[in-house]
């Protein structure tokens, strides 16, 4: 496997308003569902399915899923560690997909089918804040 690098030499900018935003949805991995039966993660103000503009009920989200796309990114971007790999993961029981990182396991070594968890975890640093999100780890490592 190639060897992993992490590029410290620009700072991401954070938008702390994106992420105060984004903060309740992404934490307690949470999503809203319409009065039309759409499931939306992240919440949105705007129903994509029906169009509807009031807040949909706020639902917990399965953390069990398998891959539906995945890619490794071997380009170095300012902080994080490089390659790793990124995937759609397609949540159990729903239509939700979710954009994720892939953890606990070598970058490259994931495939669409492969199940797994979620799981909260740091996934970057920007301007010295933390950054934290679920990421995707194989069943053969959570257990």
């Amino acid at each position: 496997p190639a060897a992993t690098v992490a590029d410290h030499s620009v700072e991401l900018p954070i938008s702390l308003a994106a992420y105060e935003r984004a903060f309740r949805a992404r934490v307690g991995f949470r999503g809203a569902r319409c009065g039309c039966g759409h499931l939306e993660y992240p919440p949105a103000y705007r129903c994509p399915a029906c169009g509807r503009e009031e807040p949909g009920d706020d639902v917990p989200l399965p953390r069990r899923g398998a891959v539906y796309s995945v890619v490794t990114v071997r380009t170095r971007v300012p902080g994080l560690t490089s390659p790793y790999s990124l995937a759609i993961v397609e949540l159990e029981g729903t239509d939700v997909r979710v954009l994720v990182h892939v953890t606990g396991t070598e970058p490259g070594s994931v495939g669409i089918g492969d199940r797994g968890d979620l799981v909260f975890r740091r996934v970057a640093v920007r301007q010295g804040v933390s950054d934290y999100a679920y990421a995707f780890e194989p069943l053969e490592v959570a257990g």
